[in-house]
């Protein structure tokens, strides 16, 4: 009686393996299953009874990673700071104008008012206020007057290269002279003259 040989059934079942724990067959390379080619990631194969893993050719996957949640917090706070950084920027620019240009004005108000005590003087001294050009009453303050008398004033105020008073930021004043009263313009900031109604207007006008 012939003894019939039992095989036992060969079981396939697929199943996912860590890479670094099971090597991938190269081209060329001796190394085979159970040898580590290094890289992470995780490889399908087929699992035979007793536990032996098979790998499948070219059955290396990769993983899906998520994005991480703190990745788009961290643009989002460069994006957002970067923001802040311009709006405050401008802020600190339009704060140092402002106050640059309050100094300014303050400067001009204490140069008209000691203008205004040094041609009082001088109306005084000689008995009626000086005429002609800004040059011309600086020369008369001077002693260039018919009693050559030189009024001195409170405080040195700023000449240009004309002989000229100037305001802060470098432009003549303009004198307008009455009987009784004195009126001082100066063009402002933007260095012109201009009439009451104009959009930019910041002519300085003072009388005592």
């Amino acid at each position: 009686m012939n003894r019939q040989e039992r095989r036992t059934p060969i079981r396939l079942i697929v199943k996912l393996f860590p890479s670094d724990r099971i090597g991938v067959r190269r081209s060329g390379s001796r190394k085979g299953i159970g040898s580590t080619s290094g890289g992470g990631g995780i490889a399908a194969g087929l699992l035979l009874p007793g536990g032996h893993p098979i790998l499948l050719p070219n059955s290396r996957l990769k993983p899906i990673r998520q994005k991480p949640m703190y990745s788009m917090m961290k643009k989002f706070l460069i994006v957002v700071g970067v923001i802040a950084l311009f709006v405050g920027g401008g802020w600190l620019v339009h704060a140092f104008n402002t106050v640059k240009a309050k100094a300014s004005t303050r400067k001009l108000t204490q140069d008209v008012e000691c203008l205004f005590e040094g041609l009082q003087k001088y109306k005084e001294h000689v008995g009626s206020y000086p005429t002609g050009s800004n040059a011309e009453v600086v020369k008369a303050l001077q002693g260039n007057n018919s009693k050559k008398v030189i009024i001195g004033l409170g405080r040195k105020l700023e000449l240009n290269n004309k002989g000229e008073f100037i305001d802060p930021w470098g432009n003549a004043l303009r004198f307008y002279f009455s009987d009784n009263s004195v009126l001082v313009r100066s063009a402002g900031e933007n260095g012109r003259f201009e009439e009451s109604t104009a959009m930019d207007f910041d002519d300085f006008i003072r009388s005592n």
